[in-house]
């Protein structure tokens, strides 16, 4: 029904145009010219120029029908100037006559970008492509995101239909998803949306339905935000828990593993027994029920000292782990070695929860060392056997001789008391030199299990190694020089450490048997504050570095075929590591230069 206009169109403070019904523009209200920026050349031109035709008739024809009085039905569309800018606007038409009797259409132009600028930089700061399509799926916005996943700005997807954009394969893929979001249901999904560039961008859409205020729905908004970070993180979480479940089974296994064969206890703080696996029980002869509650020192067999069990404690206080070989008793009475490793388990205050320890039976191993250890010993004391033979011999042959003459002195009735003093001083001074080697030999020939830790000085471990040798190093002519600056105890294996000094010295007599100078320089100082320095120099040459890389390992001579084992290095090697000190050839040195470092402590 048409209503009369009794106005000049002009003069109303509104964007209002009016049209002829053959869709001329014949006046355009002042206030539409400022909005938009048109001239008067918008006159006696057709809507469609600047309306969509279809959204000019489809408006039209609905408000046709509507009865006077009730509220106009309005559309969005799009009004585009000569320079093809772009505006989104509300339309509502109503025919109207004039007072002479002539019918036209009254067009209402709401611009909808009027007062957008900041929602339009909001929504474009905004990391998610941000659209919105109506019932014919043309577009009516998109932020900046949207806009450029279609490698264009927004003005040139406006208005545009969604599969020109999308392309018929992923068009086709979303429609489902669009028919719903039209017919009123909200739409999430997730999509892989190939890039141009390659590759392809993860992401969860939103389509979420525009209805009206008559409950229509009059387009949907999209929501499209990128997940491709979150599922790389995804990825990364789910491959990293798969690591983790194999990594806890394998330790699970090696847990079983370790309880099959590894003898496991725990400890309190304070050391006393709170869990012991069954190899544990085995081994000690013990059942649980008699080790829980005790201390370890229920199978102490007293081969190591004090100090040995004062630094395992300290390491393991500290935090640290502690590894080494100890000899425990069993319940029998029967000795056997462990392969040792003992950590803490600390709680968030660091404080010790309980001590963990993880042991290896290795009696069998510490069996053969020591037989190993005995052929070695027997093998360096025959190198040196016929010396030690010359050096008993000579003295007791002396001792021999100055009996006869007092014999004969006492018969002859003729002897002073100055010459029994003087016969019987050098009786002394032989039996002395004979008991020095006597007690260099029971020193050298104790057993293993004899030789308890103990301390000793220095120096007399140096003279009782020398008592054993002095006589070859005689018959070959060398020089032997001595250089004691450290004469305080040590704490060791004092058989052990003699055999290693006497198997360099031996090594060294061997090595310098045909040179023309023939010296051995056996030097002790102190290292640092806590370190013994014992150093064997001979007066040759140090080896190529060829040789001294393989001179401690096992079998590895550079004596003639039948003349070495090539084990004794390697061996006194073993002894001094497990007094935790360290044996090695002075890379420095011009002569050849054996050096070990034993603690103090």
């Amino acid at each position: 029904m048409a209503s009369s206009i009794l106005f000049s169109v002009a003069d109303i403070p509104h964007s209002l145009i009016l049209i002829d019904l053959n869709g001329f523009i014949k006046e355009v209200s002042s206030f539409f010219y400022r909005e938009f920026s048109f001239t008067e050349c918008i006159l006696n031109t057709k809507i469609d120029t600047y309306i969509p035709k279809k959204d000019f008739e489809q408006l039209v024809s609905l408000n046709e029908v509507v009865s006077e009085g009730k509220e106009q039905i309005r559309i969005q569309s799009r009004l585009t100037k000569e320079n093809d800018q772009v505006f989104r606007v509300e339309l509502c038409c109503q025919k109207v006559t004039s007072d002479k009797e002539q019918s036209y259409f009254l067009l209402s132009v709401i611009n909808l970008s009027i007062h957008q600028g900041d929602a339009h930089r909001i929504l474009d700061s905004i990391p998610a492509m941000i659209g919105y399509w109506d019932r014919n799926l043309m577009n009516g916005y998109s932020n900046k995101d949207y806009a450029n996943y279609f490698g264009k700005g927004p003005k040139e997807i406006f208005g545009r239909h969604i599969k020109e954009l999308l392309g018929e394969k992923l068009y086709e893929s979303n429609l489902p998803y669009m028919e719903a979001a039209l017919k009123g249901m909200p739409q999430v999904f997730e999509r892989e949306i190939p890039l141009k560039q390659g590759g392809v961008k993860h992401t969860l859409a939103n389509y979420i339905p525009d209805i009206g205020d008559k409950n229509e729905v009059q387009g949907f908004f999209v929501v499209v935000s990128d997940l491709t970070e979150i599922k790389k993180l995804e990825k990364t979480v789910e491959d990293t828990w798969k690591k983790k479940q194999i990594e806890r089974q394998n330790f699970q296994r090696l847990l079983a593993a370790l309880e099959a064969s590894a003898i496991v206890a725990k400890t309190n703080s304070v050391g006393d027994i709170t869990y012991v696996n069954e190899t544990f029980c085995k081994i000690s002869g013990y059942s649980r029920e008699e080790l829980l509650g005790r201390n370890h020192r229920i199978l102490n067999s007293k081969y190591h000292s004090k100090d040995f069990f004062s630094d395992l404690w300290s390491t393991i206080k500290a935090g640290k782990v502690w590894h080494g070989e100890i000899c425990n008793l069993n319940k029998v009475g029967t000795y056997y070695w462990v392969d040792t490793l003992i950590f803490s388990i600390i709680d968030s205050q660091t404080n010790e929860l309980e001590f963990i320890s993880v042991r290896f039976d290795i009696t069998a191993r510490k069996e053969a060392e020591k037989n190993l250890l005995i052929n070695s010993k027997m093998s360096t004391l025959g190198e040196v056997s016929a010396g030690i033979a010359h050096e008993i011999n000579n003295p007791l042959a002396t001792v021999l001789g100055v009996l006869s003459i007092l014999e004969n002195n006492l018969n002859k009735s003729s002897w002073s008391i100055e010459k029994v003093n003087s016969d019987i001083e050098k009786i002394r001074n032989n039996a002395n030199r004979i008991t020095k080697i006597v007690k260099g030999l029971r020193s050298f020939s104790r057993t293993s299990d004899q030789d308890q830790m103990i301390s000793l000085g220095v120096s007399s471990i140096i003279e009782d190694t020398v008592s054993l040798c002095q006589e070859r190093l005689k018959n070959n002519n060398v020089d032997l020089q001595m250089e004691i600056q450290y004469h305080e105890t040590l704490i060791c294996h004092a058989t052990q450490i003699t055999q290693v000094l006497l198997n360099l010295m031996n090594n060294a007599c061997d090595a310098i048997s045909e040179l023309k100078e023939k010296w051995i320089h056996i030097g002790v100082k102190q290292v640092g504050d806590n370190k013994v320095e014992i150093a064997v120099t001979d007066s040759g040459l140090r080896p190529s570095d060829e040789i001294i890389k393989k001179i401690l390992t096992p079998f590895f001579t550079t004596k003639a075929p039948g003349q070495g084992t090539g084990l004794g290095l390697n061996i006194s090697k073993k002894i001094i590591e497990n007094h935790r000190g360290n044996l090695f050839v002075d890379m420095n040195s011009q002569n050849t230069r054996f050096v070990f470092e034993l603690p103090i402590k």
